[in-house]
């Protein structure tokens, strides 16, 4: 079972993407850094497994985590956290 399959499990008792409606052409991707070359560090130089990015916005750190454990072959998952309250 990967580590989104478990952690997935535990807090919702089910896959929370199955039921997702995927609408890739209305998709904003943005943020603070988002992109920063410090994040992709971050993976390679550790073997991390469960990343909590917090704050996510819009998600454009979020995606960067997730792609960078994908693209070095690390078996984690990246857990996004924000009220979505804005400046609130």
């Amino acid at each position: 079972m990967s580590s989104f399959e478990l952690i997935s499990k535990k807090l919702f008792g089910k896959n929370v993407w199955d039921e997702f409606p995927f609408e890739s052409e209305k998709v904003d991707l943005q943020g603070w850094n988002g992109e920063h070359p410090s994040l992709a560090l971050l993976n390679k130089s550790f073997d991390f497994r469960i990343i909590v990015d917090v704050g996510v916005w819009k998600g454009q750190s979020t995606i960067m985590l997730a792609k960078n454990l994908r693209d070095n072959g690390i078996p984690g998952v990246v857990l996004a956290v924000d009220t979505f309250l804005g400046g609130s």
